[in-house]
């Protein structure tokens, strides 16, 4: 089995929520492991699941320095 990659994102933040699925779509590329970018929440974040492709990925993580 392979590692479980997550990223945190403020569940106000939703700009950065659209900018990954929109990224997704751009660069036909499967980033978020569940079938929406919401995630599960956890207090005042979402935790999100993230493919191993995606930590790899110049545009994923330009998207997350933002």
């Amino acid at each position: 089995m392979g590692n479980k990659y997550y990223i945190m994102v403020d569940k106000d933040n939703r700009d950065i929520r659209r900018e990954l699925r929109k990224g997704m779509e751009e660069e036909n590329k499967d980033w978020i492991i569940s079938s929406s970018a919401t995630g599960i929440r956890k207090g005042h974040s979402y935790v999100i699941a993230v493919s191993e492709q995606a930590v790899n990925d110049e545009k994923f993580l330009s998207i997350l320095n933002k």
